[in-house]
């Protein structure tokens, strides 16, 4: 199974795999930054993202794009794939 990038951060199911919501992808996020000692306004004038776009991200539950999550994985020292599990765990706590 293949994940294409307009399915990130939407709730798919398959094979008994639960893909995390856009609101779960982004407290995973929020998470991470938190995690990371730096604020929401550093990450984004690191990452490049405009700090309005990334508070609508983490905020709102409005869908990352990949490339933001690249920038922003890199930012705080994650991998894309390693937010994304967590979100993915938190999405089967939900289901279950």
């Amino acid at each position: 199974m293949s994940l294409h990038l307009s399915q990130v951060g939407r709730n798919v199911s398959h094979m008994e795999l639960t893909w995390p919501t856009s609101t779960e992808v982004s407290e995973t996020v929020k998470s991470a930054i938190k995690a990371s000692g730096l604020s929401q306004r550093e990450v984004a004038e690191r990452s490049g993202i405009p700090t309005t776009t990334l508070n609508r991200r983490l905020n709102t539950g409005s869908p990352f794009i990949y490339e933001e999550l690249v920038a922003v994985a890199r930012v705080i020292g994650r991998t894309v794939s390693d937010l994304i599990s967590e979100a993915e765990r938190a999405a089967s706590v939900a289901a279950a």
